[in-house]
């Protein structure tokens, strides 16, 4: 009699142990979901396939997709590749970032992750304007962003590989942000900056433009609603950083114009290398987004990539631009006015 007593309970209370995790994974899943606007991927292994293919034909290397079901410990920092000891990381932080940097006698890393910091919260009013809206740790379980600042070229390349838990091939860009899309949520694992941006000669890629560029994919990533039937198109991740980070290059030379004129299909993804062009996602990208603030305004570049978010870009210029018959010929007929005989080259981050 005790025997079966003893065996009825443990039978409840497995019952009861398997009810309350499947009562706490979905009680996850909804407080996750019921956070916005985040952005929260309804996506089928089939898509998860295609996702990937179709972003590794893109030139995206930050996106990770996955039908797993996150849990709430996967956004606290402390599970962050930077926490651990074994890492060697040194840290500074404030109410919305986390810096990671290696220490070093003379406190120059220390002196670089201040200015990062600075750098990125002064970024964040420009990215309200832009998206509509800011993603602060309370929209995203309370998870800082991470970013790391590895002191040499190898260091960017393994703490990069580290990170996505994989081998990648991002040693030849600037900067790079790694973030998991899944159906519990988007997960930023966190931004790396290349050691060589804080030295450079030229703007174009310095700190400021590859912090504010990051920050811009991180934002961005947040905010799209990713779906079987919705893919962000190459030109508008990169042209839309880009543009946000003031790279500005300028289209130059009848080569480069007949290369937008002829190759960069606004309904599909840019070219990444053509012939002479390499990387026409950033320049080319930023390019439409230049002339749709010159000639619309800013307001109609806001417009264009909060609309994206859920709509397939299609629909997104009907609804954008509904009095034009072709806004690619306007810009490429803007862009022609101010031609010189020179090639638009752009950097890859």
């Amino acid at each position: 009699m005790n025997r079966k007593h003893k065996t009825y309970g443990h039978f409840f209370m497995m019952v009861i142990a398997l009810v309350l995790a499947a009562v706490g994974t979905s009680a996850v899943y909804q407080i996750a979901r019921n956070r916005p606007p985040i952005a929260y991927g309804n996506l089928s292994p089939e898509a998860i396939a295609r996702f990937k293919k179709q972003m590794s034909k893109s030139g995206e290397k930050g996106a990770l997709f996955t039908i797993d079901q996150l849990n709430l410990a996967q956004w606290d920092n402390e599970n962050d590749l930077g926490a651990q000891d074994s890492a060697g990381w040194s840290k500074i932080e404030d109410n919305n970032f986390i810096i990671y940097y290696k220490d070093d006698m003379q406190g120059v890393w220390k002196q670089k992750a201040k200015i990062t910091l600075k750098l990125v919260n002064e970024a964040i009013p420009q990215m309200k304007e832009i998206f509509g809206s800011y993603t602060y740790p309370k929209d995203i379980n309370n998870r800082k962003l991470p970013i790391y600042l590895p002191p040499t070229r190898s260091q960017y390349g393994q703490t990069i590989n580290l990170l996505r838990n994989e081998p990648v091939d991002a040693e030849s860009s600037l900067g790079i942000t790694i973030y998991k899309v899944s159906q519990s949520g988007f997960l930023p694992l966190g931004i790396v900056i290349r050691n060589d941006v804080f030295d450079a000669d030229n703007f174009q890629n310095s700190l400021v433009v590859v912090a504010t560029h990051e920050l811009t994919h991180y934002v961005y990533g947040s905010l799209f609603q990713f779906s079987d039937k919705l893919i962000p198109k190459n030109w508008v991740t990169e042209g839309i950083a880009d543009y946000t980070a003031g790279r500005s290059p300028q289209v130059q030379g009848s080569d480069s114009i007949n290369f937008i004129n002829n190759y960069c299909d606004l309904l599909n993804d840019f070219p990444i290398e053509h012939g002479n062009f390499v990387d026409n996602q950033y320049w080319a990208g930023e390019s439409f987004f230049d002339f749709v603030e010159e000639k619309y305004g800013k307001e109609t570049v806001s417009k264009f990539i909060q609309t994206t978010y859920t709509t397939p870009i299609d629909s997104v210029i009907l609804a954008v631009f509904p009095n034009s018959n072709n806004i690619h010929k306007e810009w490429v007929e803007a862009i022609s006015k101010n031609a010189e005989p020179q090639s638009s080259i752009s950097a890859n981050n």
